[in-house]
């Protein structure tokens, strides 16, 4: 078997930059320390937005309670004037100007000026009727 070879390659020569150990160090222990403060910033955040939440939270259903004390009356329909008070004036009204009617036609029937046959009268009553 034939192995296929590749033509020589010449890279360029690179060099790396020196780099100061002791600098490097400095650098990740300052990062480190933004690192932690950072951290420990966000984690004081969330412990304070979360008690706020909470505190919100635990008012949500007195708030619901006032805001439903306050709309349900507003939705409801408004209430229409009962025309029973009415009626039963009404019917008084008639039921007395009907009495008084008929109490009045029995009086004028019961006092005829003129005697009815087959009835007997009194002195008192001839003597009212000359």
């Amino acid at each position: 078997m034939h192995t296929p070879t590749l033509p020589h390659v010449t890279l360029a020569r690179v060099s790396l930059p020196e780099v100061d150990l002791h600098g490097v160090t400095d650098r990740a222990g300052e990062v480190g320390a933004m690192v932690t403060d950072a951290w420990s910033t966000s984690v004081d955040k969330a412990q304070d937005i979360a008690a706020a939440a909470l505190d919100a939270i635990d008012d949500i259903p007195d708030k619901a309670i006032a805001l439903a004390g306050a709309v349900i009356p507003a939705l409801r329909p408004p209430r229409r004037r009962s025309r029973r008070p009415l009626l039963l004036l009404a019917a008084a009204l008639a039921s007395f100007v009907l009495v008084a009617w008929f109490l009045r036609r029995r009086r004028s029937v019961t006092t005829e000026p003129f005697p009815v046959p087959g009835e007997v009268l009194s002195e008192a009553d001839v003597s009212a009727v000359s």
